[in-house]
């Protein structure tokens, strides 16, 4: 019995009998090489107000097996919650453009209705509703994923934002 006692002792000191996944924690990066063709012609000054859905506002990074529910990947989380990491790199895009934030400038109102991957297509979804003053309308971004690790979902993400925030400037510029 003191054996019994004792090998269950060794096993939850040297942790095999509870292991908890590490987390690999991800961040999303201003990819510049994707913005070399686009130059602000007519840069101005604006006002960013950014809402990301509560549903995908946190560490956890989501996916869907199916249309109906969200689920979120379980050793997988974004760096910072995921509102922090596209305010970060909203700001860095605005600087990047040649834009300036300012609260007198032109409202750009971003809600961020879904960023997830999409398991049965393969793809990174991007869906969010962008208001320009008076004008507003829904940009949808789909970019597939490469296989190999998760590191190709990352990237895919990450071409997903910075194509929508190209896409929005240019919107601003003729607006």
């Amino acid at each position: 019995m003191l054996r019994i006692a004792l090998l269950c002792l060794f096993f939850i000191l040297s942790g095999c009998a509870i292991k908890s996944p590490i987390a690999q924690s991800y961040e999303i990066t201003f990819n510049q090489a994707l913005w070399e063709d686009y130059h602000a012609k007519n840069p101005q000054t604006v006002k960013l107000e950014l809402n990301v859905s509560p549903k995908i506002a946190h560490y956890k990074i989501a996916y869907k097996n199916n249309e109906n529910q969200i689920a979120y990947f379980a050793k997988n989380v974004w760096i910072e919650p995921f509102s922090d990491l596209l305010k970060t790199f909203a700001q860095r895009a605005i600087l990047y453009a040649g834009f300036t934030q300012d609260e007198g400038g032109k409202v750009i109102t971003l809600n961020v209705l879904d960023c997830y991957f999409d398991a049965k297509t393969e793809k990174v979804v991007f869906n969010l509703f962008v208001k320009i003053e008076d004008s507003h309308f829904i940009l949808k971004q789909e970019e597939e994923v490469a296989k190999g690790d998760f590191l190709q979902i990352i990237q895919a993400f990450e071409r997903a934002i910075n194509h929508v925030f190209i896409k929005i400037f240019q919107t601003l510029e003729q607006a």
